[in-house]
């Protein structure tokens, strides 16, 4: 089962019912990983009350998957495709707004950030081997010390955010800054580890060790997925909009 929500430029679905109550889907999704592997999926399209999500038959004659355009390096064995609906039938899983309003939406994004921090780890591991083959000098040392503090960093922001939805206080407004602030803070650590083992270990292990090379492509590609400074300008935006409870330092949010 897969699941596509992207929006991208020049593409989109919209759904029709017909007199007997049924659904079609027509139009193109984007960003649909392993579209040509699943049987069924679930997809948002426009409506005339707004958006919803369906479930599709992705084996179905009225669709397409079109992959040729993924060439990365990263994640290349997670084929992605743009996939063509003409038509296809389609069944309504929650009501209009559903599927991005609901608390679970803002903490899959966490879950996400989850993996971008494991990915860093172990790219900080080979830091770390690298550090016992050889007595390390200051700057080796200084960049285990930033790479530390930088997972620790990212790791903490986890565990709040993991306390904060256990407790039910990632709910609503609530919950889309906790995962706007937590995304941010992982992946610019996992940016600051990339570069810092990059500086530290040179070219040799992105050359010449197939899991490490794989890791850095793999991060590379997925951490993109935050929007960087677009994302930082949304968490603002909430903030504001919360009032004094958004205030940094002391607001509820």
């Amino acid at each position: 089962m897969g699941v596509y929500a992207a929006n991208a430029p020049g593409h989109g679905l919209t759904a029709r019912a017909a007199p007997d109550g049924s659904w079609a889907i027509a139009g193109s999704k984007a960003w649909c990983s392993l579209a040509e592997s699943v049987t069924h999926a679930l997809v948002t399209a426009d409506t005339d009350g707004g958006s919803r999500l369906f479930a599709v038959p992705m084996r179905h004659e009225s669709v397409g998957v079109d992959s040729r355009s993924w060439v990365s390096r990263g994640l290349s064995a997670l084929r992605t495709s743009t996939v063509v609906f003409d038509g296809v039938p389609a069944v309504p899983v929650g009501g209009p707004g559903w599927y991005l309003s609901r608390p679970g939406f803002t903490w899959g994004g966490v879950a996400v950030a989850a993996v971008w921090f494991g990915g860093a780890a172990a790219l900080a591991e080979a830091l770390w081997d690298a550090a016992g083959r050889r007595d390390p000098d200051q700057v080796a040392l200084m960049t285990l010390g930033k790479v530390d503090v930088a997972l620790h960093t990212a790791r903490t922001a986890l565990e709040d955010a993991a306390a904060r939805i256990d407790t039910g206080e990632a709910e609503g407004q609530a919950g889309v800054v906790l995962a706007l602030r937590t995304r941010t803070v992982v992946v610019d650590a996992a940016e600051r580890v990339m570069r810092a083992v990059g500086h530290a270990l040179g070219p040799a292990p992105l050359t010449q060790d197939e899991a490490h090379a794989r890791r850095v492509a793999d991060l590379t590609v997925y951490i993109r997925q935050h929007h960087a400074e677009r994302d930082l300008a949304v968490l603002g935006g909430h903030l504001l909009a919360a009032g004094e409870a958004g205030r940094p330092f002391g607001g509820a949010l």
